[in-house]
């Protein structure tokens, strides 16, 4: 019976903590397609590391999932580490690594991509509040300090500082016709 009652407080508990980050994603979210997505994303998210019934509904909610994200064309996978909450402005064409990690309120706009370079290389990690500006392009083993700015369109493959701002694209000429 004990084993029982700390199944349940544990199953609560977790069940908790997922309405509190939904909360904060629709808090932090304004909107409303946004949100619906990221209701769905914690969700599935949820069910995915779960064991159990809870694993069991894991199935549906990957489906639902990926209509969702297929339709408003957002590829956030739920393997990737994403902190709480998180803002999408947008959201079309982001695109983010399944092995990505992204720190607490972090703004993503549409066309931002967190990614590699090549395959066998690391992926970025954000830290808390970084804003990433629409069509950034995150490559790489880098990390993104806290309260760091993107700006928008620029091609980030060096670290950047906490507090530090990333402007410009990082292309140069490498062979002339």
């Amino acid at each position: 019976m004990l084993v029982f009652q700390l199944r349940l407080s544990e199953i609560w508990r977790l069940t908790m903590m997922l309405l509190d980050q939904i909360r904060a994603d629709r808090a932090a979210n304004h909107e409303p397609r946004m949100k619906f997505f990221l209701v769905v994303f914690r969700a599935a998210q949820w069910a995915r590391t779960g064991r159990g019934l809870r694993r069991l509904s894991f199935a549906p909610l990957a489906v639902v999932y990926k209509l969702v994200s297929a339709c408003l064309m957002i590829e956030l996978p739920l393997r990737a580490s994403v902190g709480v909450p998180l803002v999408i402005n947008h959201g079309f064409g982001l695109v983010v690594h399944p092995d990505a990690i992204i720190g607490d309120n972090c703004v993503l706009k549409h066309g931002v991509t967190i990614g590699i370079r090549r395959n066998g290389e690391g992926v970025p990690r954000l830290g808390s509040h970084v804003q990433v500006g629409s069509g950034a392009q995150l490559l790489g083993p880098i990390s993104l300090g806290d309260d760091s700015i993107v700006g928008a369109g620029a091609v980030v493959v060096d670290d950047v500082p906490s507090r530090g701002i990333a402007v410009g694209t990082k292309a140069r000429v490498v062979k002339q016709t």
